[in-house]
């Protein structure tokens, strides 16, 4: 929930508005006025920061509240809203978001990287995300809506279904000797035209206990898919501590672009926390990153079954039988073997 901005208006300007029933409690006080706002009305009330009469605010009254009774602004219906109140001679206007909208942005390689979900935690993949007029798209590698360079600055308007959010995104620039490569032309240490590096990160759990080891695997490659060759930085973040090094590393590939790395879980770690990977140069370029978690946690057991497609054969059919292994997380096991044992158990029917 957030309050974005509380306006005081004096008798004077009180007059020129009295047609939209404003005043009517401007002595007393005894009410608050409610009004849900429309999108457009919205992005002017948040970019010019005022109320003015650039747009008619006043067209959707919502409700009147009584300021003696228990008005609880965090129980309006997702959305928008000015909320007026008389105090004296004077009225004063707050607004109010009553959020639908998560929203997390990212800076890598100079690209932003932008995450919406609604109030549950769901990213949602069919957002319109428009910045000055510019609709950006979802990206499936980034679970995100990325914005290239110079196009991230400025007011954003979120929309998804029937619910709406402006937000301002604003760019700042770099020193030049942060960037090398002589195929862009850096303006902006938080969006660039350069993406995150095709390839993979995977871990043997989806979260880990104190005193577990994580055990990692990466392929990576270069822009134009060539294997990596040369050493990467290994670096765990702590995501709540203002992305503080947690554990670093310089690794070796194994072979060409893979490189495989296993570290047991410090108790220096804190349970209830995600960490983040970060696999980059030396010069710090990130390549891939992954989230993990530490938990007190417990992992099921690994599950096996059997099955047959079907249980009647014919003299010169070759049964067929279908054996599933599965770890903790749900995933095959890849190194699994079985022994089948076939014993003849009653005899039914003999036919000569």
């Amino acid at each position: 929930m957030k309050s974005i901005l509380s306006i005081i208006f004096t008798l004077l300007i009180i007059v020129s508005v009295s047609a939209q029933n404003i005043t009517d409690n401007k002595l007393y006080g005894l009410t608050y006025k409610v009004f849900k706002l429309d999108s457009t009305q919205a992005r002017v009330l948040y970019y010019q920061n005022r109320v003015t009469d650039t747009v008619d605010l006043f067209t959707n009254l919502y409700s009147v509240q009584y300021t003696d009774s228990a008005f609880d602004r965090a129980k309006l219906p997702k959305g928008h809203y000015l909320i007026a109140k008389a105090n004296g001679t004077n009225i004063n206007y707050e607004t109010y978001e009553a959020e639908y909208f998560q929203i997390r942005t990212y800076g890598y390689n100079g690209e932003a990287w932008i995450y919406i979900s609604n109030f549950k935690g769901e990213i949602l993949k069919d957002a319109k995300f428009i910045i000055q007029g510019e609709q950006f798209t979802y990206r499936e590698d980034c679970n995100c809506y990325p914005v290239p360079d110079l196009k991230g600055n400025g007011w954003a308007k979120i929309a998804y279904d029937n619910q709406f959010t402006y937000i301002n995104i604003d760019g700042y620039k770099a020193p030049k000797e942060k960037y090398k490569n002589s195929k862009n032309n850096y303006k902006n240490n938080v969006f660039s035209t350069t993406r995150i590096l095709p390839g993979y990160v995977a871990f043997n759990q989806p979260k880990y206990q104190l005193d577990d080891t994580v055990k990692t695997k990466a392929f990576l490659v270069k822009e134009n898919g060539k294997p990596w060759k040369r050493k990467v930085k290994f670096n765990v973040y702590d995501l709540s501590d203002g992305k503080k090094i947690a554990h670093s590393e310089l690794l070796s590939p194994v072979t060409e672009g893979a490189f495989v790395y296993d570290f047991p879980i410090p108790d220096t770690f804190d349970i209830d926390k995600t960490y983040r990977v970060e696999y980059t140069t030396k010069r710090n370029k990130l390549l891939k990153n992954h989230d993990f978690r530490v938990e007190d946690y417990q992992l099921g057991n690994t599950t096996y079954s059997a099955f047959q497609q079907k249980s009647l054969y014919y003299m010169g059919e070759k049964p067929t039988l279908i054996l599933e292994g599965k770890d903790a997380n749900g995933l095959p096991l890849l190194d699994g073997f079985a022994e089948v044992k076939v014993t003849f158990n009653v005899l039914n029917e003999h036919y000569r």
